[in-house]
C-alpha cells in the first residue's frame, strides 16, 4: 500500500515529459500500440553536423500515431535547467520545436563547445534536402525495444491530447509494475524476520518508484527484477518451487526479458547464479515435479529474450568501436561511479534535479551497515555470493558506462544498472534473518528505525521534485503559497498522501512477525 501511494504521488506531481526522454518514448508506444511496431528511417537528404547527430539519426524512427496524440516537443522548457520551473509548459511549443523545416535544416547544432542538443533533437524530425525540407514525426528511441513501451500505452490508445495520452500510458507503466512489486513483497512476506524489510526498503529506492510512476522501460524492468530476485531467494529458502514461487518467476521473467536490452542479461545473471548456488542434480530434481511449469517457464522466458536478441541484433544499430579509448573510458566510469550510485538513489526530472547531500549519504550508510552485518553474518559460502554480488554490481555499473554510455558520448544513467545492484541489500537483509531469525529488541528498533529513515527520504525525495518545478530549486523552500505551477487538485492532497504513505512504511516494519528462536542455519542455497 505505501508504495502504491508514493507511485501515485509521483505520477500526479510530476509534471507532463518531465523524466528523461518521455516525449519520444510516448511516441514510440503509441505508434507501437497503434500497429506500427517498428517506423522508416527518415531520409535524411543534408549531413550530419556531428557525431552525436549521426548516432541520433541512426536511433530515430518515424512513428504513426494520430497527431493529436503527438507530444509537442521532444525536449520540454523546463529539461536540463532545475532553476526553470514547470509553468512554461503552458507555452509549448518553444523554440527551436516551433521552427518551420526550412529553418531547422539551415541551422548547425555544433557549438563551439559541445552541441546544442535541442535543435539536434528538433532537427531529427526534418527529413529531405535543405532546399526542399518536410517535417515527420518520429521518436528518436525508436530502434529501443518497443514491447513493454507499447503494451502500457495500449491504454492511452483513445486519448484525445498528448497530455492525457501521457497520464493514461503512465498509469498502466504504473500499475504493471505495482503488480510485480506486489508480487515479490508477497514472497518476502512469507517468512517471518524484521531485516528483510530493511532490505528490501533499500532496494526500492525513490528513483525505482519515479521510473514506474513515469513512462519509461526502466519502471518495470526495475519492478520486474526486484520480483524475480525474492521469488529466486524463496526458491533457495523453501528448497522447493512452490506455486506462488513458479509464479512470481514467470511473471518477472517474461518482463524483465523483454523490457530492455540489458534485461536479457541481467535474467541469464540472476538464473545462472540460481543455477549455480541449487546445484544442476537438485534443480533437475524439482523441475522433474512441475515439469508443466518448467516448460512454460522455458517457452515464455525463451520468446521474450529471443524476441529482445533479435530486435537488438537486427534493429538497434551498433555504437562505434572505441578501443584506443578504453583506459581512459575505464578511469572515467570508476571516477562517475558516485554520480551512479546517486542516480540510483534518486536523480530525478532529466537526470536536473539532485536529493540533499545528506539523503544520500543516509540511504548509502544504511545500505554499507546491512551489507557488512550480512557478511558477518553469513557462513562462507553465503559470505562469497554476497562478495560476488558486490563485484558484479560494481562490474556491471562499469561495463554499462564503458560499452554502452561512453562510446556515444553519453553519459551512465544509475536506473540502467539498478536492477542488479539491489540484489545486495536483498541478499544481506535475507542472510541476517537467517541467522538471527529473532533479534533482540535493540536489533528490531535499529530495523524499524531503517526503515524510517527510508521512508523520510521518499518524502524527501517528492517534496525536492516538486519545490523544482513549482517554483525551481532557486526559489523559496517553502513553496505551497507562491507555486507557478501544480498539479491536479493542488499540492496540499498529494503531500498530504505521501507522509500517509511513509507512516504506512513505518507501521508495516513495526508490524512485522518475528520468526521463533532458531539455532543455527545450514548455507543451503545460500
Amino acid at each position: 500500500m505505501a508504495y502504491s501511494l508514493f507511485g501515485i504521488t509521483w505520477l500526479a506531481t510530476t509534471p507532463p515529459w518531465a523524466s528523461p526522454d518521455e516525449p519520444s518514448s510516448l511516441a514510440l508506444g503509441l505508434s507501437t500500440a497503434h500497429g506500427h511496431v517498428l517506423g522508416r528511417t527518415p531520409d535524411y537528404g543534408y549531413e550530419a553536423s556531428t557525431f552525436l547527430e549521426q548516432w541520433y539519426r541512426q536511433l530515430t524512427r518515424t512513428v504513426d500515431l494520430p497527431a493529436r496524440q503527438y507530444p509537442p516537443a521532444l525536449i520540454p522548457c523546463f529539461a536540463f535547467d532545475a532553476g526553470l520551473d514547470a509553468s512554461c509548459l503552458e507555452d509549448e511549443p518553444l523554440a527551436p520545436f516551433d521552427l518551420p523545416p526550412e529553418q531547422l535544416a539551415g541551422r548547425d547544432p555544433a557549438l563551439a563547445q559541445g552541441v546544442d542538443i535541442r535543435l539536434l533533437i528538433a532537427r531529427l524530425g526534418v527529413e529531405g534536402t535543405t532546399s526542399a525540407p518536410r517535417s515527420v514525426p518520429i521518436s528518436y528511441n525508436g530502434t529501443y525495444q518497443p514491447f513493454v513501451y507499447g503494451a502500457a500505452a495500449v491504454l492511452a490508445v483513445p486519448a484525445t491530447t498528448p497530455t492525457r495520452a501521457l497520464f493514461l500510458a503512465r498509469l498502466a507503466n504504473l500499475l504493471g509494475s505495482l503488480v510485480l512489486l506486489a508480487t515479490g513483497i508477497r514472497l518476502l512476506g512469507r517468512t517471518a524476520g524484521p531485516v528483510r524489510w530493511l532490505g528490501a526498503a533499500l532496494a526500492l529506492t525513490p528513483m525505482a518508484l519515479f521510473s514506474a510512476a513515469t513512462f519509461s522501460s526502466s519502471g518495470p524492468e526495475i519492478a520486474a527484477a526486484f520480483c524475480h530476485l525474492v521469488a529466486l531467494l524463496e526458491w533457495f529458502r523453501e528448497g522447493r518451487l512452490s506455486r506462488p514461487v513458479r509464479r512470481g518467476l514467470l511473471l518477472s521473467g517474461v518482463v524483465l526479458a523483454a523490457a530492455r536490452s540489458i534485461g536479457p542479461a541481467w535474467l541469464l545473471a540472476f538464473d545462472g547464479t540460481a543455477l549455480v548456488s541449487i546445484g544442476l542434480r537438485s534443480i533437475r530434481a524439482q523441475l522433474t515435479s512441475v515439469r508443466r511449469w518448467a516448460l512454460t517457464y522455458v517457452a515464455a522466458v525463451g520468446v521474450a529474450m529471443s524476441a529482445s536478441l533479435a530486435w537488438q541484433v537486427f534493429v538497434q544499430p551498433r555504437p562505434r568501436q572505441a578501443s584506443g579509448r578504453l583506459g581512459s573510458f575505464i578511469r572515467t566510469a570508476f571516477y562517475d561511479m558516485g554520480d551512479q550510485v546517486r542516480e540510483q538513489i534518486g536523480v530525478f526530472g532529466w537526470l536536473d534535479t539532485w536529493l540533499p547531500d545528506a539523503a544520500y549519504v543516509v540511504w548509502s550508510l544504511l545500505a554499507l551497515l546491512l551489507i557488512v552485518a550480512g557478511m558477518a553474518c553469513a557462513g562462507t559460502k553465503a559470505r562469497a555470493l554476497l562478495a560476488a554480488i558486490a563485484f558484479t554490481s560494481v562490474a556491471a555499473m562499469i561495463g554499462v558506462a564503458v560499452l554502452i554510455a561512453y562510446p556515444v558520448e553519453s553519459g551512465s544513467q544509475g536506473r540502467w544498472t539498478l536492477p542488479v545492484v539491489m540484489a545486495l541489500p536483498l541478499v544481506a537483509a535475507i542472510l541476517i534473518d537467517r541467522r538471527v531469525p529473532n533479534p533482540n529488541p535493540w536489533g528490531r528498533r535499529a530495523c524499524v528505525g531503517g526503515v524510517t529513515a527510508i521512508a523520510a527520504v521518499h518524502v524527501l525525495s517528492l517534496w525536492t521534485a516538486a519545490r523544482r518545478y513549482a517554483v525551481g530549486v532557486n526559489g523559496d523552500q517553502w513553496f505551497l503559497g507562491n507555486s507557478k505551477w501544480h498539479p491536479p487538485l493542488g499540492w496540499a492532497p498529494w503531500i498530504a498522501t505521501a507522509l500517509v504513505a511513509a507512516a504506512l512504511m513505518a507501521w508495516a516494519s513495526c508490524a512485522a512477525p518475528v520468526a521463533a528462536v532458531q539455532t543455527e542455519q545450514p548455507d543451503r542455497g545460500l
